[in-house]
């Protein structure tokens, strides 16, 4: 103490802010979301793009989703190896949880298919096309069915990881949202399938409350359900746009 008794006061210094580990992603595993969207995205447009007749779902299948899903396991393995742990948990939770809600669309799907309100199965359809054969020719083979459903596999991870890395740790209706307004409304407006039966299936004359739409609508309420119940159980941090919440915390905390 010094003379008077009194203490020495020393300048409140606030310790560094732990926001940006804990609320969501940092700021440089944000620079990896676009390069992981656009990747993930491939397998989906592939056959959207090949449905209005540019290019061909076989091409694109070996020559650009292949190649997209080896980069984006590269990318799973870099994020472990140098640390990016909330990003990691993200990737891998949307990796399983793709393969999850793709199971329970399946449940549904597979159901409307066998009962005759679907005019496809998709996967098998997808799988002739990628083998180079003709579906309305052509009947499934081994090979044809199992390319198919790695094919369908290949969107579902790419749907889930795409909802895990931006949106992390959220209400599980979001999911729910997420599968029906986009993927769902996106199916039911975009080739193949509208091409099949018109837009929300409305060319079969059976008004909008069809079998196509109510089963494809069923099948995605399932795959948001099991997509957003999965991320909000597991996946660590909340959604991208939190860091600018980070970031006028910490603005706050420096001035402080």
């Amino acid at each position: 103490m010094p003379n008077g008794g009194t203490k020495n006061e020393t300048p409140h210094h606030t310790a560094p802010s732990n926001h940006s580990t804990t609320l969501s992603l940092s700021k440089h595993e944000l620079k990896y979301i676009p390069i992981i969207t656009v990747l993930l995205s491939v397998a989906p447009l592939a056959a959207v793009v090949s449905g209005f007749g540019i290019g061909s779902l076989r091409a694109y299948f070996f020559y650009l989703i292949l190649p997209a899903f080896i980069a984006f396991g590269g990318i799973v393995r870099h994020t472990k190896k140098t640390g990016h742990q909330m990003l990691y948990n993200r990737l891998v939770v949307g990796i399983l949880a793709g393969i999850a809600l793709t199971i329970a669309l399946d449940v549904v799907r597979l159901t409307g298919f066998n009962l005759g309100y679907l005019p496809a199965d998709m996967p098998q359809r997808f799988g002739l096309q990628i083998m180079g054969l003709m579906p309305m020719r052509d009947q499934p083979t081994t090979t044809s069915t199992v390319v198919g459903y790695l094919y369908h596999f290949f969107n579902g991870i790419a749907f889930a990881v795409i909802y895990t890395t931006i949106f992390g740790r959220i209400r599980w209706w979001v999911g729910v949202l997420y599968a029906v307004l986009f993927v769902e409304v996106g199916m039911m407006t975009l080739p193949p399938m509208s091409q099949m039966t018109g837009y929300f299936g409305l060319n079969l004359g059976q008004g909008i409350w069809n079998g196509v739409f109510l089963t494809t609508l069923f099948a995605h309420i399932a795959m948001g359900l099991v997509l957003g119940g999965l991320a909000q159980r597991f996946a660590h941090g909340g959604p991208v746009w939190w860091r600018w919440k980070i970031a006028i915390i910490e603005r706050a905390e420096v001035a402080m």
